[in-house]
């Protein structure tokens, strides 16, 4: 009776000029015995696990109920020479995604009007959720889209002929045909665990001699085991000739065996516990064959003829049981995809504009943030402290803008965006663990007490003065916790009492201080102090460093030489007092720096000896002059 069905209603399509049609409403997809037996075993292990031996009773019941996002590529394969090349536009396919999740989220408007004696068995939203990949394999931005023109006149169905997944292997020739591979002149799939591979190509039956299109088809989850390359559907670009919503349906029966859901009429009248036969799920009545009309009674009772896994026109809805079929599938074969778990194939970094903020926010002012703008994404904001107002650009809100609204905060703001997708009850559903990216900004003057150091006074241990003979000291003032992409923004304003003079560095965070030795008195003091600002307002050092004059320690002039000139660049000379005499054995004379490393070492017998300075830093140096047992450390600073 089912071959003669099947015969019958091939041949009125062919009559009726509708070979395309069939190949359209009917599928490819071959489930072999292996794979069979091996859904029935995971089934009847459930049931052994759950201590369900007697009555035959819901093995699913307790499968995670998880929710899950996956993103899909489009692998479109078009020959350019081919009689028959629709064209499969990028809407299209944007389409295409917008309707499949509509059919899973049962929000789709062909679901409104279900049959009524299996309404109360329809699955409605089932939590499973769609989206164009939007990075490649190695984490660029990618459309999720992509296109290959081939000198191929078609590719086979790779379930044909000996090809039986999963338990026999794939021969050369039937790999030759096939679009999963880019050697072929097909596209080669994308990481499995990553993203839900969808390949349109044009189709044929080849071992019918090549004439007729061949139905689209799907791999299940066992496959994946075995031949991870093959895993996705695969629709005949042919299909796409027909209404949009007979193409969604078509697309969601491909990816309902994706999911791990069998024909509903598999097995045909099959009777005994349904959970262990026929498509393994109990709300499903059985059926002798797929259906293409809209109302049919086989095997006792009237079939579920609007069920998506069945071939009619109608067909539009996933039972209760179905949708818990799916999701035990994919908690055992597929579960990186849960929604929430991972963003791999979807958003793996974030790159704001600006990159970096190198101008602080005043109070009243507004400062905007965005990132890289994705279709089908949603956008998520977060601002500490609470100084400050935004609002989020729309539809999609990838970007932001701040407003300072409190006068006297001084500080860092930390503004996080994270990215997801609205699941189908309207929240949004964030990309993993937290999925949290994070931007600083500062908002209002400068704030904490600026550091105010003496580079040349503080290498010497427990000593804060100058002799009355040096020429200069270096001073230098930071802000603690200051940002350092903001430090650019900052102006300086020192004031030097007691005599001495800056003698550069004025504005900037080093000055170099020249104190007149002849104008001052051993035991005077001075002091240098700085005020720190931005465009929001400064600060000023609560405590001035002090600098008391005395004669401890090196300075630029000693006993036995002096150094000129002092600051110096490039070169500074060495200069013996009259009185020195220099010792057989001659000068050493050694350069350190401020951390006591030694820069420049050098012997001379000569009066007068010129350094080379130009490998040194700018900074504070301790010149050493060793002649026989006697030394002189005399300071150096170097500009």
């Amino acid at each position: 009776m089912k071959n003669f069905h099947n015969i019958c209603l091939f041949l009125a399509c062919l009559l009726m000029g509708g070979g395309e049609l069939l190949a359209q409403k009917s599928c490819g997809t071959r489930l072999d015995s292996a794979t069979y037996a091996v859904m029935r075993q995971e089934v009847l292990d459930m049931m052994k696990n759950k201590r369900l031996f007697s009555d035959c009773e819901d093995p699913y019941y307790d499968c995670p109920d998880d929710d899950y996002l996956i993103p899909v590529v489009f692998h479109v394969v078009q020959d350019q020479s081919d009689a028959f090349n629709f064209p499969i536009s990028d809407a299209m396919l944007e389409m295409l995604i917008v309707d499949l999740n509509r059919i899973f989220a049962g929000t789709h408007p062909k679901q409104t009007s279900l049959d009524p004696d299996f309404a109360p068995l329809f699955a409605g939203n089932t939590g499973i959720r769609f989206v164009k990949a939007a990075v490649d394999p190695d984490g660029n931005p990618h459309s999720g889209i992509e296109r290959r023109a081939t000198d191929k006149a078609g590719f086979r169905n790779d379930h044909y002929g000996p090809l039986s997944p999963p338990d026999v292997a794939l021969s050369p020739v039937n790999s030759e045909l096939i679009i999963k591979y880019e050697a072929n002149g097909g596209l080669d799939a994308w990481p499995r665990k990553e993203f839900f591979n969808i390949w349109i190509g044009d189709i044929y039956d080849h071992e019918s001699g090549g004439g007729l299109p061949a139905s689209s088809y799907a791999t299940f989850p066992q496959w994946d085991l075995i031949r991870p390359q093959l895993s996705g559907i695969v629709l005949n670009m042919r299909d796409f000739s027909y209404p949009t919503h007979l193409v969604s349906m078509m697309a969601a029966h491909e990816t309902g065996h994706w999911l791990g859901l069998i024909h509903t009429f598999w097995q045909n009248c099959v009777t005994g516990c349904a959970y262990t036969s026929g498509d393994l799920c109990e709300d499903t009545p059985t059926d002798e064959s797929g259906h293409w009309t809209c109302s049919s009674s086989y095997c006792g009772h009237k079939n579920m003829n609007e069920n998506i896994m069945d071939y009619s026109d109608c067909r539009k809805m996933f039972t209760l049981e179905q949708l818990k079929r799916m999701k035990c599938q994919m908690s055992s074969y597929r579960s990186t995809f849960v929604l929430g778990r991972s963003c791999v194939g979807i958003i793996s970094s974030v790159k704001f504009t600006p990159e970096v903020s190198t101008v602080p926010v005043c109070f009243g002012e507004s400062r905007s943030l965005a990132v890289a703008a994705h279709a089908g994404y949603s956008y998520e904001w977060d601002v500490s402290p609470a100084v400050a107002v935004f609002t989020v650009s729309s539809p999609i809100g990838n970007s932001i803008t701040l407003t300072n609204i409190s006068p006297t905060y001084k500080g860092e703001v930390t503004v996080r965006v994270r990215m997801g997708l609205l699941n189908p009850i309207g929240t949004i559903a964030p990309c993993g663990t937290g999925g949290w990216f994070e931007h600083k900004l500062w908002f209002g003057g400068v704030t904490n007490n600026p550091v105010i150091s003496s580079m040349a006074i503080s290498t010497i241990p427990n000593r804060w003065s100058i002799c009355p003979t040096e020429q200069s000291t270096i001073f230098s003032a930071a802000v603690p916790g200051y940002p350092t992409a903001l430090l650019p923004s900052l102006t300086y304003t020192w004031t030097v009492t007691g005599g001495g003079t800056i003698h550069s560095g004025a504005g900037t965070d080093e000055i170099v201080v020249v104190w007149p030795a002849p104008t001052y008195t051993i035991g005077t003091w001075g002091t240098v102090k700085v005020e720190i600002n931005n465009e929001c307002g400064g600060i000023k050092s609560d405590t001035d460093l002090w600098a008391r004059m005395s004669c401890e320690g090196p300075g630029s002039g000693g006993r036995m030489a002096s150094l000129s000139p002092n600051p110096a660049s490039g070169q500074v000379v060495v200069s013996l007092k009259d009185e020195i005499v220099i010792s057989p054995n001659g000068l050493q004379i050694t350069v350190r720096n401020s951390e006591g490393a030694v820069k420049l070492s050098q012997i001379s017998s000569a009066r007068q000896t010129t350094l080379d300075l130009s490998s040194l830093q700018h900074g504070f140096y301790v010149v050493t002059i060793q002649n026989g047992e006697e030394s002189e450390d005399l300071r150096l600073v170097v500009e």
